[in-house]
């Protein structure tokens, strides 16, 4: 279980205020490409299950500005397990795109493990004023709001008491799945 500390209200992880005054995901990509990409990338080998975060997450009302992540899956958590959850906090004007890998998304790029029929929740969150990119556009890969990339298995997906809007999510393949989850 892992939780922010409740006196903190935001993370300003790339251009402080600068990116947190941005209304809309065009001035975020606009942003982050003129800045050379610098923010939050993750540099762990992140394409096997037993690297990806496994747990419970609880922002405490934390808001998130300025995430970049341009990996082989990109999210703020780049793959979790089926049975992780994520709560009570909000991910605002960020940049998040993927060229070679499976999925791309504002919180979970991809599912990690799905032995068992498990349930990922996601509540009470705002994911708001993202700009997410899907550059593979081999088949079988996902661009979405809240999950990247969702195997087509018995697990499931539950978002409660949410609030998704503004994002411009960017996909080439037209058979590939979008919108909040993606199904690989």
């Amino acid at each position: 279980y892992f939780k922010v500390d409740p006196s903190v209200d935001a993370f300003y992880i790339n251009g402080g205020k600068t990116v947190a005054s941005m209304t809309n995901a065009a001035d975020v990509k606009a942003y982050f490409e003129a800045n050379g990409g610098y923010g939050w990338t993750s540099n762990w080998d992140n394409s096997t299950a037993d690297k990806s975060f496994s747990g419970h997450f609880d922002g405490s009302g934390v808001t998130i500005y300025g995430l970049y992540d341009a990996d082989y899956n990109s999210g703020l958590f780049e793959m979790a397990e089926d049975s992780s959850s994520f709560k009570n906090f909000a991910l605002k004007n960020s940049y998040i795109k993927v060229g070679s890998g499976a999925g791309v998304a504002a919180i979970v790029g991809k599912v990690s493990k799905q032995s068992d029929p498990d349930i990922m929740t996601f509540e009470n969150m705002v994911v708001a004023n993202n700009y997410i990119e899907q550059s593979n556009a081999g088949a079988g890969v996902g661009a979405s709001a809240v999950l990247g990339y969702l195997y087509g298995s018995n697990d499931g997906v539950a978002i409660n008491n949410s609030i998704i809007y503004g994002n411009t999510i960017v996909n080439p393949n037209a058979s590939a799945t979008y919108g909040l989850v993606s199904v690989g």
